[in-house]
């Protein structure tokens, strides 16, 4: 395997999420399951609240959705539709969150697998995305954090920070 980009940890159970740039990724503790659906190399992972959804983000652009409670992992769905690789993904609620090259984040519908808002603004790579309550939070290489709105239909942007 090659060197580890990033770990998750599950605070309710002792279990937690790897990726690499090698395209694969490991869901610990069952060290045998490799995550190699993807083209390129994985960027990034997350957890939903309850544990039973596993998101990958990769350099190939789409975002894969497996279900964690089976073994091995199943492929439950793929997200394409960013124009460049994916540089983060969160799970928030029924819907997962991604930030992009590309400079937009996108919210997908977990239950049919489509993009259902893209949030443009940002002039550069998005470099990290946090939800809390309704708000969507977002770093970018273009210097700047912005807040959106999660339930807007518009690009309704609350505030920019430079």
């Amino acid at each position: 395997m090659g060197s580890t980009c990033s770990i998750r940890r599950s605070r309710k159970r002792a279990s937690m999420a790897t990726d690499s740039a090698d395209s694969a990724g490991v869901r610990w503790p069952y060290l045998t399951e490799r995550l190699e659906q993807h083209q390129g190399g994985i960027n990034c992972l997350s957890l939903s609240e309850d544990h039973s959804l596993l998101v990958s983000g990769s350099e190939d652009g789409r975002v894969l959705m497996w279900s964690s409670q089976s073994t091995p992992v199943e492929l439950l769905g793929t997200l394409s539709g960013h124009a460049g690789y994916v540089t983060h993904c969160t799970v928030h609620g029924n819907f997962v969150l991604t930030g992009s090259a590309d400079g937009t984040l996108r919210k997908w519908s977990i239950v049919d697998a489509k993009c259902v808002h893209i949030f443009v603004g940002h002039g550069a790579r998005v470099n990290r995305v946090l939800c809390t309550g309704d708000l969507v939070l977002s770093t970018s290489h273009d210097k700047t954090a912005r807040a959106w709105r999660f339930y807007a239909d518009l690009d309704e942007q609350v505030r920019l920070f430079c």
